[in-house]
């Protein structure tokens, strides 16, 4: 069989073109500035002494309320609170280690969804 790039490439009446740079980002995920990191710190009420254990455990405090009540409902609810309570410690890690280095360098940081043994988890890296 053989390949004819003679003619022009049909392109269907709703399509848009797309920039180099667009293409560039493929894996997803969303960028908060430094502003919007001091915002998060200060909504979950870290404060300047703060450390990357503080700031874990103040998510983790925060998302207990989340798995109290799910763990409210028999047999399923507490499937699902436990399942929720290992999302949240694993996420805690990495929310609070990005945060605080973003906030300490000056920088922003990345935000995106990980996988850690078979569980979701945010994952935050200053960039």
């Amino acid at each position: 069989m053989e390949i004819c790039y003679e003619n022009e490439l049909a392109m269907p009446s709703s399509y848009s073109l797309v920039g180099q740079e667009e293409m560039a980002y493929v894996e997803g995920g969303y960028y908060m500035t430094n502003d919007d990191c001091k915002a998060l710190a200060f909504a979950i009420g870290a404060t300047v002494s703060m450390n990357i254990a503080t700031v874990a455990s103040l998510i983790i405090a925060c998302g207990t309320s989340i798995t109290a009540v799910l763990a409210s409902v028999p047999v399923i609810g507490w499937i699902a609170a436990a399942y929720g309570a290992v999302t949240i410690i694993n996420s805690a890690e990495s929310i609070a280690s990005g945060l605080m280095t973003a906030l300490w360098n000056g920088t922003g940081m990345e935000v995106s969804v990980g996988f850690r043994w078979f569980t979701p988890y945010i994952k935050c890296t200053a960039k």
